[in-house]
């Protein structure tokens, strides 16, 4: 048998559209013809933004405020204006992730850490669970994503 005739024909397969100009066309009429969204959907489109504006706000603001409190801590201990023990003794506990780590005078502010940490690892962490492993063991891993106890 010859190759040619032991080979199947691919089957050609039309395009919808022949070129984006008639692509971009048919689009534009299709969004000059959906309806207009009633005024339920819009309000509550409009209170989803201002609510997702204010946790992007909080959010940046707690970034900030950790940014700082490290900086602050690592430059008070260099310049010995404060002895280095004194700003370490109020920490308790540490949270670690790819994102770098922290220190933390309360377990209740660790444990918000490891909430806000977890949907930028595809992770649901429940915060019963992080607060009985910290009670039993004086550990949670989900890892990336640790809190333990430290004692200084």
């Amino acid at each position: 048998m010859k190759e040619g005739k032991s080979m199947k024909k691919e089957a050609v397969v039309p395009k919808a559209f022949l070129s984006e100009t008639e692509f971009e066309e048919a689009y534009e009429k299709f969004l000059g013809n959906l309806p207009s969204a009633g005024k339920r959907i819009t309000d509550s489109h409009d209170k989803m933004e201002v609510c997702f504006r204010d946790y992007l706000d909080a959010f940046e603001r707690w970034v900030f405020r950790q940014a700082y409190e490290d900086g602050y801590a690592a430059a008070v201990s260099k310049i010995g204006n404060l002895d280095k023990k004194t700003v370490e003794t109020s920490k308790k506990y540490q949270v670690s992730s790819s994102f770098g780590h922290h220190l933390y005078e309360n377990e209740h502010d660790a444990i918000q850490t490891v909430m806000m940490l977890a949907p930028y690892y595809g992770m649901e962490i429940l915060e019963g669970e992080v607060k009985a492993y910290l009670d039993m063991y004086g550990c949670y891993n989900a890892f990336p994503i640790v809190v333990q106890k430290c004692d200084f």
